[in-house]
């Protein structure tokens, strides 16, 4: 599948394998305004194209063996890839929480069995949230708030290979978490596109649309913004969403995202389309002069 035109740089799009979707449509339709496209599945092989100048990768959630193959690419071309590889892979990684985000990041442990999670509990003093380290499904997320909630606990840890990430459970963060939204400019500065609320099914605490939340308008404050952009420099992300939530009234980190998109993307902060492919062809266009 190839969209061609005679002006502008040429990218190539990583994609899903189920094709091009939501967000990554509109970032399409942006980037083909202004480059030359051509839309490639990740289970694809990654062989060199003749001028090509820079890559979106697009599929990083696939999995870090996807990220293994592009930094292959990378290294073998020489051609840029976006989001940069090794700061997509570590911020796909919760167990970096603690070093990468000190300071601003809800406390966060790192947890091997049962008994580490308990005692996490019982540090906290309060329940907690047992998250899968790379990002989750249905099945790597748990509260626990007490012996009949071991099952789940102990079912995430079932279908988790690696450590589990465990963080104490904040009832503010239910009705006030926000997704930020930042991206670089043609200079490498990051700037805050803008934000929205994530609100969980009614009588749930999870929010997303694996358990059909919602996404809701959002003002953002001079807080949240300066959080924000700290948080994507830190990250050494192109473009990056940013989950926040007010604890003592401070916003304070709750994860990050290293291939943000969606519903909630595509209609509160409907210029992240635009921004990004901006950059992108920036980055292919200065690939191409070599400078």
């Amino acid at each position: 599948m190839a969209h061609l035109i005679e002006h502008g740089p040429n990218v190539l799009v990583v994609a899903s394998p189920s094709g091009p979707k939501g967000f990554d449509l509109a970032l399409i339709a942006a980037l083909q305004e202004r480059a030359n496209v051509e839309i490639i599945n990740y289970a694809s092989p990654f062989v060199a194209r003749d001028n090509t100048h820079v890559v979106v990768n697009r599929a990083i959630t696939e999995g870090n063996q996807h990220i293994t193959d592009l930094k292959y690419f990378e290294q073998q071309t020489g051609i840029r890839v976006t989001n940069p590889l090794d700061a997509a892979a570590r911020s796909r990684d919760k167990r970096t929480y603690p070093t990468d985000y000190s300071g601003l990041v809800v406390e966060t442990e790192i947890c091997s069995n049962l008994e580490e999670i308990l005692d996490c509990a019982h540090r906290f003093g309060r329940d907690v949230v047992v998250k899968g380290p790379e990002g989750y499904q249905s099945n790597e997320l748990a509260k626990y708030t007490g012996e009949t909630d071991i099952a789940e606990v102990q079912k995430v840890l079932g279908n988790i290979t690696k450590q589990v990430v465990v963080q104490p459970f904040i009832p503010q963060f239910v009705s006030t978490q926000i997704r930020v939204v930042a991206c670089r400019d043609s200079c490498g500065e990051h700037h805050v596109l803008g934000a929205y609320r994530r609100v969980p099914a009614p009588g749930d605490w999870k929010t997303g649309p694996v358990w059909e939340g919602m996404y809701v308008e959002h003002s953002i404050t001079e807080a949240e913004r300066a959080l924000g952009i700290e948080v994507a420099k830190r990250s050494n992300l192109d473009f990056i969403g940013m989950d926040l939530g007010y604890l003592d009234n401070k916003p304070t980190l709750i994860e990050t995202n290293s291939s943000p998109g969606g519903i909630g993307l595509q209609r509160h902060i409907p210029q992240a389309s635009e921004r990004y492919a901006e950059l992108v062809v920036h980055l292919a266009t200065v690939t191409h002069s070599g400078s």
